[in-house]
């Protein structure tokens, strides 16, 4: 039996039926390692979301496709546009960093310095990679839950355009396009996409006027170049833009709406890269990142909302401009024995603004790992970081260590990683007007998971445990931001994927989160304990289903009282969402497809006092020529 290619988020087919591949593979990762790596030989818990995947569940947003993997919780402040944050097994949500084609997008101008979701849409997206666990080591600071990595498309071959429209409910349209291929020396992607809905109330809407829709617009540009024209020579230029515009209900609190307070986001990721190999046995990459992340919210005094402060204006630019050398020497490379070294340097510049005050910090880097294969069984990965933050007294260093053991008889894989991580204060948290603290340290944790992948012909199974131990958090305090909290993350991922037939695959997955402040002995907010998933998709001819059964477990959240300015903490329900989505192609032009969110019609919440969807239906067409 050949050992399985592919992680749980992957469309997996058992040996005998791989060659027809009518669901696609994706046999390597990059965020891993920083370099292209077999999965079958990564230790590390990752899940990859596949092109073909965001076309079978026709997501328009990363969110939708991120809330359903296992050890990812996500939630948003009502509909599209609005504040979304995520979960990493458990860890806060300034606790992924967050990268497009290896440019870092967190805000530094964000208090907590995360990152917001709500508008990264999924057009000219290729892949997604989700590393779960403490990497600082290749990555540094932000990645004490884990790393998120967005690769656009690179084109490959002739020629290849595509339009697409859509609409359905809350007057919802959208359109979109692209174009992408390659020469002997050259490849391009581009593509641009248009969103627009009605959308409906963030204020949760069984209470007394709670009924004016918060609508949203998204538009998008990306695009992606790549020129080759020696062997050991290339350059590589991304650039991704998103503009936002989202009707928001923040009145003093998420129960009232308000009419005309609105949010103007832009986002942008720039990168450049340039490859080259001095010598046969020595890769090296030169890559500058540039993110910028500007928001303007305008509130105007009108009587309108119950809260109205008076004509509220505010502006938060955070840029982050990032040089990263990087250097691979493949020392060792057999089919059974390989030996490689991976280092580098980074320097990086954060910078935060707004119409009071302007704040920047750089910060440097320097990692390394090893990577060892043997007997083409074991598979052995040993790295440590140092970094030095400009505005911080203490510096920073972290290691980390993996393990792979591969049987291939049996197909089985054992797998162990354990690792240290921090985080760097934010420029807010040291610096921001009345409540800055300059004298913070960083965020530290030191991780370890174990698991097991088996496969038996038409099935994979997949378990893991892991357990995350954070020290020095940094909490809001009435005396501003202190480092007192101490917290625990531990957990089991357990997941099957049954190919059956050719055209058909189930996957069930389960995740326990087991969460606690240690200070007070109570779970962390908005993580449920428990998290469940059934995706059905089958194939047949020109017609595609996919259908998605999505249970979250009880979960604490915060009820603030506008009366009294005091919070207490209340339990959410648990829900189970249904989504079907159909694709029929007409031909080998015309594509229809359809989709029904939230079947049953379930009334949830995510966040306590913000609204979500009812049952909505979408439909719409993709030429490809």
């Amino acid at each position: 039996m050949a050992f399985p290619r592919g992680i749980s988020s992957v469309l997996l087919l058992p040996p005998a039926l791989a060659a027809q591949e009518p669901f696609p593979l994706e046999p390597i990762t990059v965020t891993a390692h920083r370099i292209p790596v077999p999965l079958e030989e990564t230790a590390t818990s990752i899940e990859v979301v596949t092109e073909e995947q965001i076309r079978q569940k026709q997501a328009i947003s990363v969110l939708d496709l991120l809330r359903d993997l296992p050890g990812v919780d996500l939630v948003q402040t009502g509909g599209p546009g609005k504040l979304t944050s995520i979960f990493l097994r458990g860890t806060n949500s300034n606790h992924v960093l967050v990268l497009i084609d290896g440019v870092e997008v967190n805000d530094p101008s964000a208090p907590a310095g995360g990152f917001d979701f709500a508008h990264l849409t999924v057009d000219n997206i290729e892949r997604i990679e989700i590393l779960k666990g403490p990497q600082s080591t290749l990555y540094g600071s932000e990645a004490i839950g884990g790393v998120i990595q967005i690769f656009t498309k690179r084109g490959v071959g002739k020629p290849k355009f595509y339009l697409s429209g859509e609409g359905g409910k809350f007057a919802t349209f959208r359109l979109g396009g692209g174009v992408s291929g390659s020469t002997e020396t050259l490849s391009y992607s581009f593509s641009g996409g248009y969103w627009h809905t009605d959308g409906f109330s963030a204020a949760k809407g069984d209470r007394p006027g709670n009924g004016e829709d918060d609508g949203y617009q998204n538009v998008v540009v990306s695009g992606r170049l790549g020129w080759r024209p020696l062997q050991r020579f290339g350059l590589d230029l991304s650039v991704r833009y998103h503009h936002g515009e989202t009707e928001i209900d923040d009145c003093g609190g998420p129960f009232c709406d308000d009419p005309d307070h609105e949010q103007l986001t832009d986002q942008l990721a720039v990168q450049g890269t340039v490859r080259f190999e001095p010598l046969s046995l020595w890769e090296s990459r030169l890559r500058l990142g540039y993110s910028l992340t500007d928001r303007k919210i305008r509130d105007p005094q009108d009587g309108k909302s119950p809260f109205d402060f008076g004509d509220q204006r505010f502006r938060y630019r955070g840029e982050k401009f990032k040089v990263d050398w990087q250097n691979h020497l493949p020392l060792l490379d057999g089919e059974q024995n390989r030996f490689a070294l991976l280092f580098g340097l980074t320097e990086e510049i954060e910078q935060s603004e707004d119409k009071e005050r302007k704040e920047r910090a750089n910060s440097f880097g320097l990692y390394g790992e090893s990577r060892l294969k043997l007997f083409g069984r074991s598979v052995t990965t040993a790295g440590a970081r140092f970094d030095h933050h400009g505005r911080i007294d203490d510096d920073s260093v972290t290691w980390r260590v993996t393990q792979a053991v591969l049987f291939p008889e049996t197909g089985t894989k054992l797998r162990a990683t354990f690792g240290t991580a921090f985080r760097a204060p934010s420029l807010f948290q040291l610096f921001g007007p009345h409540f800055g603290n300059p004298d913070l340290d960083p965020e530290r944790s030191f991780g370890f998971d174990a698991g097991i992948d088996q496969n038996l012909g038409p099935f994979l199974f997949q378990t893991s445990y892991f357990k995350n131990r954070l020290r020095d958090l940094i909490d809001f305090t009435p005396r501003g931001y202190r480092n007192v909290e101490r917290a625990v993350a531990s957990g089991v991922e357990a997941s099957v994927v049954w190919t059956p037939l050719e055209a058909f695959r189930i996957r069930a997955s389960y995740t326990f989160t087991d969460t606690e402040e240690k200070t007070t002995g109570r779970s962390l907010l908005r993580r449920p304990r428990h998290k469940g998933r059934i995706d059905l998709d089958y194939r047949l001819e020109r017609f595609t289903l996919h259908l998605d059964l999505h249970l979250v477990g009880a979960r604490d959240d915060l009820f603030f009282d506008n009366a009294t300015f005091q919070s207490r903490r209340v339990k959410l329900d648990p829900y189970l969402l249904v989504n079907l989505a159909l694709r029929y192609r007409l031909n080998g032009i015309v594509e229809l497809f359809g989709r029904i969110e939230n079947l049953t019609d379930r009334d949830y919440q995510e966040v306590f006092g913000f609204g979500t969807s009812p049952v909505a239906g979408f439909a719409g067409m993709r030429l490809s020529f």
